[in-house]
């Protein structure tokens, strides 16, 4: 097939398309053409007038993620009965931008492509049509909708009058449809695309059906640190331009003429990108060699041309990425129909080529993270998941519940919006638990990345730190028991050295006393002297036994054998004997209630329980006083406490008392390890009890002990 006829092919079915497109893109309808996938290939400027929401962020989604949630499965019923030929009619509603919805009838076809083309009218709240209002044409939608800074750099004059020549182009009906066949057939090119090249070639085809040219082309940056400026610009070490040249022609290309054309463009470029391209890597490709007839006559010099920018904008300024160009042998072959269409098609050209390189790099960030052990997502300006590794979706399964739009909205117990202001230096901030799940310890940590210029997405990883708070808690427990028993040491050796003193001191005196004067002392001086000898020796052996007793508990090795006894009797032995050893200032009373006094209980222990309390009492109660014995029996407890009139304990040491080595501050020159309270405490719950304290300085204090009426594997055996 000729180049003519295949011109005339193509202007054939750039005519019988006109009277749609003019229509898609005047009408105050919903208008769209959707791919089989759902995403959209075209959208009318009615959408956004509509719904508020921009065209750019309706194209980054997809028919189905603009429907209401509730009419979405209507929706995909009434889309797969779509079939070429027939015409689909059905209500559904769409999301506004204010957060509310509209109802929508749509009609709906397919062609051979399987290219769906919808076309929505608006329902009132009663239901019915709304009534189409006279409005003016609207351009179609750009990537320069949003308003420019203004610069008097030449960059910002030539979007300028871009923006001048689209508007003129738009004014006029005939042209309106040719640059709305191209659009139409970009658009479609863009999404089918996977890569630039195949984009170029396609468009260059189309473009080939409007503008008589002989050769063209294009050259873009391929490195995207001029537009990115993100997280993949960083991934480049070497600092030397890339570029891709691309070029078409029909006939035979002489090598000069191409290093011609190359340095023209390229000239061109690095003016208008403000990038240095002197030692630039470029990379030639010409497209379609095979479409090249032999035949004809070599491509003689170029003496019409014309570089159009491709333009995105970016946060910091707009930025050149490539030109798109068209030359002809013959002098003045492009007119200003040529050079508004160029530009046209170069606008929509850039913003695709963006979206392309964004999908390819979703995809190559895909591959990247497939193995990661930490989860990865990827999230769009919606908020919705857009890429997910495996972790990623099992952990999401976990911490959150998205619905059908997909939009993530919280994780675990923090929402996406206090993530995302957490700092790196924060990592409780990112901390994620559930409470169906307390074991369960995630860290989230979301930072933005630009991939496309028009879209803000989001990354977010996700880690399993649950085993990492697992040890850091046992690495805490163990600094905290090393830090006891330094305390633990300290207070013993203080404890010890002081306990100590006085009785060597003792013992010390009474040997000299009775090694160096036994001749002058009488038989009553010297017994008192041994007196207060065995009296020493005896107090610093108790203070043995107390710290073994102490050992003996916390490390497991206690012997511990309950039998049923009689604590009524039990009490009362006890509470006699002490009456004997106290003074005279002290007096001792016991009162018992209840009838069923037996209890299952370690009588040695409980021996030393109840002799320490009573010790403790008659100790620090040095003006005397009574001292109170209860005991009140019940079938399920017994309890038993011990009230002095003493000197008390202040409430500060109150919560420190059950401490061993420890002594409230008040005790002055009283006597005593402080392992008497520490004992009975350790001797209680191994009786499955509990004891309380309470006290009043200078009023006396109460020690209450709750027994369980049986314990663990007694030992049946006499009362004692």
């Amino acid at each position: 097939m000729s180049v003519s006829q295949t011109h005339k092919i193509r202007n054939d079915q750039a005519m019988a398309a006109n009277a749609f497109q003019a229509f898609f893109e005047l009408s105050p309808h919903l208008c769209c053409i959707i791919c089989p996938d759902f995403s959209f290939v075209q959208l009318n400027q009615a959408w956004t007038q509509s719904l508020g929401w921009s065209l750019s962020e309706l194209m980054a989604g997809s028919f189905l993620n603009s429907v209401d949630p509730q009419t979405q499965p209507a929706t995909i019923a009434a889309y797969q009965t779509v079939q070429a030929g027939q015409t689909v009619q059905f209500q559904n509603c769409h999301l506004h931008k204010d957060g509310g919805s509209r109802g929508v009838t749509w009609q709906l076809w397919q062609d051979e492509q399987q290219l769906t083309y919808g076309i929505g009218t608006l329902l009132d709240q009663d239901g019915s049509p709304e009534t189409a209002l006279e409005q003016e044409p609207l351009a179609a939608e750009t990537i320069l909708d949003p308003p420019l800074p203004q610069a008097d750099s030449f960059l910002s004059q030539q979007l300028l009058a871009l923006q001048a020549l689209q508007a003129d182009l738009e004014s006029q009906k005939l042209e309106t449809t040719v640059s709305s066949q191209i659009l139409y057939d970009i658009s479609l090119q863009g999404h089918l695309a996977h890569d630039d090249e195949a984009l170029l070639q396609s468009i260059l085809e189309d473009l080939c059906s409007t503008i008589p040219y002989d050769i063209s082309g294009g050259v873009f940056l391929t490195r995207m640190d001029d537009v990115l400026r993100g997280h993949f610009a960083k991934r480049h070490h070497q600092h030397r331009p890339q570029c891709k040249f691309f070029i078409k022609t029909y006939r035979p290309l002489p090598h000069i003429i191409e290093y011609s054309i190359q340095n023209t463009i390229l000239k061109n470029l690095a003016y208008l990108s403000g990038v240095d391209l002197q030692a630039a890597q470029l990379n030639v490709d010409i497209l379609d060699p095979q479409a090249i007839d032999d035949q004809a006559p070599p491509l003689g010099a170029i003496q019409s041309q014309l570089f159009v920018p491709l333009i995105v904008p970016t946060e910091q300024e707009p930025q050149v990425i490539g030109l798109l160009f068209v030359g002809a042998e013959q002098a003045a072959q492009f007119n200003e129909e040529h050079v508004r269409l160029l530009y046209f098609a170069a606008s929509h050209v850039a913003m695709l080529i963006q979206r392309l390189r964004s999908r390819l790099a979703i995809d190559q960030l895909a591959q990247v993270i497939k193995n990661l052990t930490d989860g990865v997502l990827l999230l769009d300006q919606r908020r919705r998941v857009v890429l997910a590794n495996g972790k990623a979706q099992n952990y999401l399964a976990l911490l959150s519940e998205m619905g059908t739009d997909k939009c993530l909205r919280q994780l675990g117990n923090k929402t996406l919006e206090e993530l995302m202001n957490c700092t790196l230096d924060d990592p409780d901030c990112r901390e994620v638990t559930l409470l169906e799940h307390p074991d369960r310890v995630f860290e989230a940590t979301i930072k933005p990345i630009s991939m496309d210029p028009h879209l803000d997405y989001w990354v977010v990883v996700i880690r399993d730190i649950s085993d990492r708070k697992r040890f850091e808690a046992k690495i805490q427990n163990a600094l905290e028991n090393a830090r006891e028993l330094v305390n633990l040491k300290s207070r013993v050796i203080r404890t010890v050295s002081h306990e100590y003193r006085s009785p060597l001191s003792v013992i010390r005196m009474a040997a000299e006393l009775l090694e160096n004067r036994h001749q002058q002392l009488d038989v009553d001086q010297r017994n008192h002297f041994l007196g207060r000898i065995q009296q020493a020796t005896r107090y610093m052996a108790e203070l043995v036994d107390d710290m073994l007793l102490i050992e003996q508990t916390e490390s497991g090795r206690m012997d511990f054998t309950p039998i049923k006894l009689d604590l009524q009797a039990f009490c009362q032995r006890l509470v006699n004997e002490h009456q004997l050893l106290s003074n005279h200032n002290h007096t001792l009373l016991f009162a018992c209630e209840g009838n069923d006094t037996t209890l299952t209980a370690d009588p040695k222990l409980l021996r030393q329980i109840l002799t320490n309390l009573l010790t403790n009492a008659i100790k620090y109660s040095p003006d005397g006083g009574a001292i109170n014995v209860q005991l009140i029996c019940s079938p399920e407890t017994a309890m038993l406490s011990v009230a002095d009139q003493g000197i008390g304990i202040p409430p500060k040491d109150q919560s420190d008392v059950f401490e061993a080595f420890f002594r409230a501050e008040n005790v002055d020159v009283i006597k005593g390890s402080g392992l008497g309270l520490s004992i009975a405490k350790k001797f209680v719950e191994l009786h499955g009890g509990q004891i309380q304290i309470a006290s009043q300085v200078n009023q006396g204090t109460t020690v209450t002990i709750q027994f369980p009426a049986t314990t663990q594997g007694p030992k049946d055996s006499a009362s004692l």
